[in-house]
């Protein structure tokens, strides 16, 4: 049995029914629920450094002497894009081989300056904390000693190796 709605109670439940989608539709305009945001980035470039060593040469005379022959290079250590605020500080690590076999550090003394000062060595590793962007170049000069062992070396094309490290002086981290 189905029950007979009369005109009023049509009318008001109409009304209702108006209300509840005007309703729910002013909501969905009224309201604002979804926004976006926007920033702009702009990534740092890349520290950048390359050290590049010419061939070294003989700076003592070639005559007859006691003492033992110096050999020099003008490395040039470059770096670039040093974020602001970074203090940068080079350690470079020298090294010297053979063809593929290291050279025992003992024959030989090596001494890297910048300018007239001479770097500082702790363990093999030469530090200069007052590296510059652009260019820095270091004098690096390495005298064979007096020994059995380094005369044996005589003759030989010995590859010379400058590794170079770049930190923050103010961290002690390195800088990439």
């Amino acid at each position: 049995m189905v029950k007979k709605i009369g005109k009023k109670k049509l009318l008001t439940l109409l009304t209702v029914a108006a209300v509840v989608v005007t309703m729910a539709g002013s909501y969905a305009a009224w309201d604002q629920l979804k926004v976006d945001g926007f920033g702009t980035l702009n990534f740092d470039k890349p520290v950048a450094a390359t050290m590049t060593v010419p061939d070294f040469t003989k700076s003592s005379s070639s005559g007859l002497s006691e003492n033992a022959p110096v050999y020099t290079s003008a490395a040039v250590y470059k770096v670039e894009n040093v974020p602001t605020g970074v203090t940068p500080k080079v350690a470079i690590t020298p090294s010297v081989k053979d063809g593929q076999n290291p050279v025992d550090s003992s024959n030989f003394t090596i001494a890297i300056s910048k300018g007239a000062a001479e770097l500082t060595a702790a363990g093999g590793v030469y530090t200069d904390a007052n590296v510059s962007t652009g260019e820095n170049t270091y004098t690096v000069t390495i005298t064979p000693k007096d020994s059995d062992a380094a005369k044996a070396l005589a003759g030989k094309d010995l590859t010379v190796t400058l590794s170079a490290e770049l930190t923050d002086a103010a961290s002690a981290t390195p800088t990439n």
